[in-house]
């Protein structure tokens, strides 16, 4: 068999544009020892249209969806450039993308919009560290409840297998790029003797304020609390819809208007 495949070279087929070669990466390691950091002509080697692609997948998100989307992405891309998030942090996977050429990586996101949101946070900090020209270009697999920022987007409301794995990556290969609107939102407490601190949050062209934002709150607070027990799509939705039925009753938000002011900037 050793003998029968001497002769034979690895084209890495169909998705060879999306795959990060293990000669690319032995390569790199050699240049970083040699203390050089120009990696654009042994990505020239690999074609103008190598677009390589990074995986970044929630095991928990889909009714655990995302642990079988891993093994499968593994299969056909190259395992080092698939992710999970809930044992490597966005903002660790995407420091890969710094031994890319400039503005050529894309970025599959495998979850809801919490983990999108998580990752599009990981790409503000490579702004402040001055990364900008690695910011790679991000695309969505819908795996959570709710997904209003993948449909924003036109990724869809909700993935289930529907769709093979190849398939996914075709689209991801012939998608088009487009601006995302990203808010900075400041909360301040007003009071005589209010101590706190302005809280800062980044939104992602929409945000909440009231009982939809607080049965997001306290669903998100008892996930993580015991992460086991929302394994099931339709379960999330029955366990929201027991927190909307419950604020109906208490009306923890009610008189929200009179507490909240108003403030709109044009620019």
């Amino acid at each position: 068999m050793k003998n029968s495949l001497k002769n034979e070279k690895c084209d890495f087929g169909e998705f060879k544009n999306l795959i990060i070669p293990p000669s690319y990466l032995t390569s790199i390691n050699q240049m970083r020892k040699d203390k050089k950091t120009d990696y654009a002509v042994l990505a020239s080697k690999l074609g103008k249209q190598w677009t390589p692609l990074i995986i970044l997948a929630n095991s928990r998100s889909g009714t655990n969806m995302g642990e079988g989307l891993l093994g499968e992405f593994r299969i056909l891309l190259n395992p080092v450039q698939v992710f999970d998030v809930t044992k490597t942090p966005p903002v660790k996977a995407l420091q890969l993308c710094t031994l890319l050429p400039c503005h050529s990586a894309r970025v599959l996101v495998c979850g809801g919009d919490g983990t999108v949101g998580w990752v599009l946070d990981a790409v503000d900090e490579m702004k402040i560290k001055g990364q900008e020209k690695y910011i790679p270009q991000v695309a969505v697999l819908p795996l959570g409840t709710g997904n209003d920022l993948s449909n924003t987007l036109g990724w869809g409301t909700g993935y289930a297998g529907e769709i093979p794995v190849a398939q996914v990556l075709r689209n991801v290969m012939e998608a088009d790029g487009i601006k995302l609107d990203r808010w900075k939102v400041q909360v301040t407490n007003k009071g005589y003797y209010n101590l706190r601190k302005p809280k800062e949050f980044t939104m992602n062209n929409y945000f909440s304020v009231g009982p939809d934002a607080l049965m997001a709150l306290n669903f998100h607070a008892h996930r993580e609390k015991a992460p086991s027990l929302f394994s099931s799509r339709i379960l999330n939705k029955a366990v929201y819809l027991f927190y909307g039925t419950k604020d109906c009753l208490v009306q923890e938000c009610k008189d929200l208007n009179k507490k909240v002011e108003n403030w709109m900037v044009s620019e």
